[in-house]
């Protein structure tokens, strides 16, 4: 079953980074190998989630701002359906850019775990 527009290939795509996630989760700032892996990781997966439709052109600082939870909040994401769920990596992206490690963060406490996970539940449907 597709979400919204998105094909099972592309699904299958953005889900595979899980096991790259998995290798990164509480890794340390100060070791410079794993931080360069991790940049790749990161560059990989904005730009996959770009190519497949992922991403989405809204007004994400509004958005946020109106969010009754924190936008880092894992209970956010268990409950978000797949139009929260992109703008969700959508705004996280965005924030990255005047936030610098942003995303490693995220890579690093497991968070892109989380949100791979609720949008494999929601594939189910």
């Amino acid at each position: 079953m597709a979400l919204q527009g998105i094909s099972d290939n592309s699904l299958q795509v953005i889900l595979a980074f899980r096991s790259r996630f998995a290798l990164h989760t509480n890794f340390a700032a100060n070791q410079l190998p794993v931080v360069q892996e991790v940049q790749n990781l990161q560059n990989d997966f904005t730009n996959a989630l770009d190519q497949h439709g992922f991403t989405q052109v809204f007004d994400w600082n509004e958005w946020a701002a109106g969010l009754l939870a924190n936008i880092n909040d894992p209970v956010l994401l268990a409950s978000a359906d797949f139009d929260t769920l992109c703008k969700i990596v959508t705004a996280h992206i965005r924030t990255d850019r005047f936030v610098r490690g942003h995303l490693q963060n995220l890579i690093s406490t497991g968070y892109f775990i989380l949100f791979l996970n609720r949008l494999e539940v929601l594939n189910a449907g």
